[in-house]
């Protein structure tokens, strides 16, 4: 199994436990274009949008470029909800990178679901 296909399946397990309605690799359109979302966790009013980066460091610029992806995809994929934005990686941080958007650390993702 590839890693990054391991850490979806952990962060999926850990958001179902959280009553989250989760869905993997959901597959999004915008005219001609495909755009895949790693994980979509519904709860309530609530969307959580995920990339998975099986990576221990993502630099400054690398955060923001999945970001902006993260956005373009949330917006087509969950227009009427709130939306929260996260990259999962291989670190232990918790780091608001703007509004509603945030970079976590795989071992630290429990306690974040816990407390948004």
């Amino acid at each position: 199994m590839k890693l990054g296909k391991a850490l979806e399946d952990k962060i999926s397990a850990l958001l179902k436990n959280s009553e989250y309605e989760v869905s993997q690799n959901v597959i999004v359109k915008d005219g001609r274009r495909k755009y895949e979302v790693d994980i979509l966790a519904r709860k309530g009013n609530k969307s959580l949008i995920i990339e998975c980066k099986d990576h221990k460091y993502l630099s400054p610029k690398e955060q923001q470029i999945i970001l902006a992806q993260l956005k373009k995809k949330g917006n087509l994929i969950a227009p009427n909800t709130e939306k929260i934005f996260v990259i999962v990686e291989r670190g232990t941080e918790v780091k608001q990178v703007e509004e509603n958007a945030f970079l976590i650390g795989k071992e630290r993702f429990r306690d974040f679901i816990n407390n948004i």
